[in-house]
């Protein structure tokens, strides 16, 4: 469909919203709102997964990816515990 990182992420939040407001306003059966909110969860997850994987040349501000981030502070928290034992 061609909506892009954002759009995707519109698409199934605004999706998502919708079973809410028919879990609040209509009788609709509660196990097959429960079911397809959670069907969707899946691809909003893999939008939100895509657009925090995206290369830091197309992050706003110059945020990193929070892969690139997490990997980042699990290497200072090897190098910081390394430390800490070779000084005991």
């Amino acid at each position: 469909m061609g909506l892009g990182y954002g759009g995707g992420i519109i698409l199934f939040v605004g999706l998502i919203l919708l079973i809410l407001a028919l879990y609040l306003l209509t009788p609709i059966s509660r196990t097959l709102l429960f079911w397809s909110a959670f069907i969707l969860t899946r691809p909003l997850g893999a939008v939100v997964g895509d657009f925090l994987d995206k290369p830091i040349n197309f992050w706003w501000f110059g945020l990193k990816p929070f892969h690139r981030f997490r990997s980042d502070m699990d290497g200072d928290i090897r190098v910081h515990l390394f430390e800490s034992q070779s000084e005991c």
